[in-house]
């Protein structure tokens, strides 16, 4: 594998570590403050950042 993709690996991984956590955050405190809809979204944003981390690091 070439050098400028494990580099690009490493940037998008980052990138989707802190859409993972923010969206996990937001959603959580959507729950506690009984917006149910919003949290939601934000877990479903969770689990496709997931799956796209998954893909990139392991897959591409």
């Amino acid at each position: 594998m070439e050098w400028w993709m494990w580099i690009i690996k490493i940037v998008l991984g980052i990138i989707l570590l802190l859409v993972i956590l923010g969206s996990g955050l937001f959603g959580y405190i959507c729950f506690k403050a009984q917006a149910r809809k919003w949290g939601a979204g934000c877990f479903a944003v969770l689990a496709l950042c997931v799956a796209a981390f998954y893909l990139i690091i392991f897959e591409w």
